[in-house]
This record gives structure tokens, C-alpha cells and sequence, in this order.
């Protein structure tokens, strides 16, 4: 008489146990890759949100927000701005309220502003992932004209080409607008105002917010919430620059540091206090998510030219400080 076997074989479970090793190695990419999806989903619809609180602001205001203004009694970021625009009114009227304490019960954590790509998310304080066009930032190693030696590092002022001046509309769509006396010398910086009717270079093609994992937190006011440019390009020489608009000068531009590029150094990032690290930079793979005055939204490639980025956050680069003024966007350059 035969006996029916009733267990598997040492042979046979290893086999078993292989195949479904294989299976879950293929399978495990798929769900990696459908949750990345998904999270680049989220983050694409948060940018989506603020280009249109930004729509709302103007036609509320007939300007744009400033990337920085005084509100109530304090300095604030553009996302205190567009609290109001983006469903938080309460929070908003308590800013605007000279008489309420801006404390940390008026700083809450807003989750449509934390990219969930973004690691270390801390739902305990105002977390914010993304940053808004401020335009030039001149630095004090700039060839002169363009060094910002008189207002921000607390020289005397003087007849030169300084940080108020770079914040001029050609350059960028978030503006500083802070109304405070902005050194020892009580200088006051003229407000300039902004509107969509000064998208000279089109609105499709205009970068109005991005991704950053510098962005720190959204009261935070100054670079770690904006993104600049900065007066450089691929050679750092003045071959194919044009003459200047503004002060009729063909000027030396540096060459562009890495840091300074999309999603450049972004996994050794130290520091977030200069312009050059004010820039776009994502944990998707490949570039980051920003949305433009459209109200459309666009994959940015990391590998593109500076003069590219540059253009996309200038407002009209031929009256711009851009070093290649003279560049017209291409369709290739702003990926769908």
C-alpha cells in the first residue's frame, strides 16, 4: 500500500520561498513608485493651491504679495500673505491684529504646505516646503555695480546699485515690500507693486512658487522662504552677455556655483543664510514641482542651464539684470 504524502519537501519550501522573493522584488519597485506617484500628486496640487491664492490676493489688492511685508505690527512672509487666500482667515485677522501676539498658537503646522516627499516632517511647528519668486539676489562678491555692499551688510549708503534697487519688477514677481526703515541711516526703500500685467515674457512662462528643502518655517522671513537668482551663468565671462538695461554696462557675471542650481548639493546643504542656496530643490527624482502665473504646474529639470532658471523667474529679461537678457524661453525648456 502506497502512503499519501502530507508535507512539502525541504527542496520544494525553498523553491516556494524563492518565487515569492522574486515576486516581491518586482512587486516592490511597482509600490515604491505608485506611492512617490502619489506623493508627487499631493505636492503638485499644494503649488497649484498657492498659484491660485496668489490670483485671488491680486484681485483682491490689485498686486501680488510681497515676499516680505510688514502685517499687523511685524515683518512677515508671503505665505502670512496668503493666509486669507488659502482658507485661513482666522489666522490672518490674528496677524493683522496689532493688538494680538503673534505667538506659537499663530504658527500652526498647515499640511498642504509640507511636501510628503519631504523627510522629517514635524507637525509640531509652521513646517513649509515651498518658496515663492523674490528675483535678484545680489551678493557682496558681485562685480560692482550688483555687490549688495550698502544696505545689507550696514554700510553707509551711497549712489550705487544696491539690495533695494536689484528688487525691481523686471527681476522678480514677489517683491520685497517690508515698509520699515531698513538700516541705521533711516533710509526708507520705496514699495513697488506687482501685478500679472507685468508678465511681460508671459505668464506660462513666469515661475511664480517651487519646492525647497530649505524652506524652513512659513513665518520665516528672508532667503530660506524665497528663491533668487543670482548674477551668474555657465562660463562666468561676459561672452554672450549683453549690456545691461539699467546701467548700460556689459558687467562680469561669476560662474555658477553648484549649490546655486536646481536640486544642487541638496543632500549636503549646511547652510540656507546666502542666495545662493535660495534655490528650487526637491526629493523627487530628477528635478522639482513649481507652479507658473498660469495657474499651470511643470516639472523642472535639474540638469537645465542657469540662464533658463533665470529667465523663468525674470518678469521681462530684456529690462531685467539677468546677465542673458537676451534668452527667449523655448517649449523644450519647461517640461509638461
Amino acid at each position: 500500500m502506497t502512503r499519501s504524502r502530507n508535507a512539502f519537501t525541504l527542496v520544494e519550501l525553498l523553491v516556494v520561498i524563492a518565487i515569492i522573493g522574486v515576486i516581491a522584488a518586482m512587486l516592490l519597485p511597482a509600490v515604491q513608485y505608485a506611492r512617490e506617484s502619489a506623493r508627487r500628486a499631493t505636492c503638485v496640487n499644494s503649488l497649484r493651491q498657492l498659484a491660485t491664492a496668489a490670483t485671488s490676493h491680486e484681485s483682491r489688492k490689485n498686486r501680488l504679495p510681497g515676499a516680505v511685508e510688514l502685517i499687523g505690527n511685524q515683518k512677515a512672509s508671503w505665505v502670512v500673505a496668503l493666509l486669507a487666500d488659502i482658507d485661513q482667515q482666522q489666522l490672518y485677522d490674528n496677524w493683522a491684529d496689532k493688538g494680538v501676539a503673534t505667538g506659537a498658537a499663530n504658527k500652526p503646522y498647515i499640511g498642504f504646505l509640507y511636501c510628503p516627499s519631504r523627510p522629517s516632517r514635524d507637525t509640531k511647528v509652521a513646517s513649509n516646503s515651498y518658496i515663492a519668486n523674490l528675483g535678484f539676489g545680489p551678493r557682496s562678491t558681485d562685480q560692482a555695480p550688483f555687490n549688495s555692499n550698502n544696505v545689507l551688510n550696514a554700510v553707509a549708503p551711497t549712489s550705487g546699485y544696491d539690495y533695494w534697487e536689484a528688487h525691481r519688477k523686471e527681476n522678480g514677481a514677489f517683491v520685497d515690500r517690508y515698509t520699515d526703515r531698513v538700516n541705521p541711516w533711516s533710509v526708507r526703500k520705496h514699495l513697488i507693486t506687482v501685478s500679472t500685467t507685468d508678465f511681460h515674457d508671459g505668464k506660462g512662462s513666469t515661475m511664480l512658487f517651487s519646492e525647497s528643502l530649505a524652506a524652513g518655517t512659513w513665518p520665516t522671513t528672508g532667503y530660506p522662504t524665497a528663491m533668487v537668482w543670482i548674477y551668474a551663468n555657465e562660463s562666468g565671462s561676459t561672452t554672450g552677455v549683453v549690456a545691461n538695461w539699467l546701467t548700460k554696462m556689459v558687467i562680469q557675471p561669476s560662474r555658477v556655483p553648484p549649490v546655486a542650481r536646481i536640486n544642487g548639493e541638496k543632500k549636503t546643504l549646511t547652510s540656507v543664510t546666502a542666495p545662493e542656496h535660495a534655490r528650487p530643490s526637491s526629493m523627487h527624482s530628477g528635478g522639482v514641482n513649481a507652479a507658473f502665473a498660469d495657474g499651470s504646474t511643470k516639472f523642472i529639470r535639474e540638469g537645465i542651464d542657469y540662464h533658463v532658471y533665470q529667465s523663468m523667474l525674470a518678469l521681462r529679461d530684456s529690462h531685467s539684470d539677468v546677465p542673458h537678457s537676451n534668452y527667449v524661453l523655448k517649449a523644450s525648456d519647461l517640461e509638461p
